[in-house]
């Protein structure tokens, strides 16, 4: 899309609103958070962000596709919240363009952006979500879908219309599973909703066989790592292969609902060894998760602001 500031500043929200929206930082390391809601139901929060700064290739706008979530995930805020409903493509498209205007004061917005699916809601069973795509898709930015991979023909159906979209879409669509951990019962106490790792490995393939490189990404294999975490590369490797996907490791920023589920953080060292055990079983391992030191100060964590709300709010 050319000319962006002038269209996000033009643009009239009949879907969304906003009347909360918070600024941490400055250019170097900085990050906008906002609570919005459905114009029609005003008591359905959800949260939408973006992140700036020198040490991010581009910035990063972090979008809802629900309205609580369906998973419950231990370390997200979101775990211990009700799921409500989905959120239309109408609504998913405007908060894009909500987070871009709050930006527009701070960052360049001309610039290419990577659009990711990483709030409230799990994208593969909002069957919205695939249209949401397909209207962003007028900025021309690239997109990281991610999601804990649920089990079903629903998310199955999704993620097939997903994988369509991003053979046709010109720029890069990145697949990041939400693996948290390589054992499989742990991850499906953490997520209640998760496939088997045999699943998830069958949807990688078909990722890698519909989008190849170079256009195409290799998709990523997220852990959230605690002291307990259970992460053992080889047991991964028995399942998935460093070919199918590369290996994501985020230490596990405190959030209230992790506290309460007994969650501690991960050493220093214990994280430097685990990316040191899993490049060397061969997987391409990113320590970009690693949060920056806004983020930490400010426990930026998945819908931290959206909590701290509520309870400003006591909504």
């Amino acid at each position: 899309m050319k000319n962006t500031t002038a269209f996000v500043r033009s643009y009239e929200f009949k879907h969304i609103a906003s009347d909360f929206t918070a600024y941490f930082g400055n250019n170097e390391d900085g990050a906008i958070e906002l609570v919005a809601s459905p114009s029609n139901h005003p008591e359905h929060i959800f949260e939408s962000a973006y992140y700036y700064g020198q040490g991010k290739a581009k910035p990063i706008v972090d979008i809802s596709v629900m309205v609580g979530c369906v998973a419950k995930c231990n370390f997200c805020e979101l775990g211990r919240n009700p799921y409500v409903r989905k959120l239309t493509s109408d609504e998913i498209f405007e908060q894009v363009v909500l987070i871009l205007l709050r930006a527009s004061q701070f960052s360049n917005i001309e610039q290419m952006h990577k659009v990711s699916l990483g709030k409230s809601g799990e994208p593969l069973l909002n069957p919205n979500t695939v249209c949401g795509l397909r209207k962003i898709g007028a900025f021309d930015f690239s997109f990281k879908v991610s999601t804990v991979f649920p089990r079903g023909n629903k998310a199955k159906n999704v993620f097939n219309e997903i994988m369509e979209f991003a053979v046709r879409y010109e720029q890069p669509v990145q697949l990041q599973v939400s693996l948290i951990s390589t054992s499989e019962d742990y991850r499906t106490q953490a997520t209640g909703i998760g496939a088997s790792f045999a699943e998830i490995r069958q949807g990688l393939e078909q990722w890698i066989d519909s989008n190849p490189q170079p256009k195409g990404r290799k998709p990523n294999l997220s852990l959230i790592l605690t002291k307990d975490t259970p992460a053992d590369p080889r047991e991964l490797r028995k399942v998935i292969s460093p070919e199918l996907a590369n290996v994501r490791l985020r230490p596990y920023i405190e959030t209230s609902n992790g506290v309460n589920v007994g969650l501690q953080l991960i050493s220093e060292q214990r994280f430097a060894d685990l990316v040191r055990q899993f490049k060397d079983c061969g997987y391409a391992t990113s320590v970009a998760g690693i949060p920056t030191p806004i983020e930490r100060k400010f426990r930026l964590s998945s819908n931290s602001t959206l909590e701290r709300y509520r309870k400003q709010t006591q909504i």
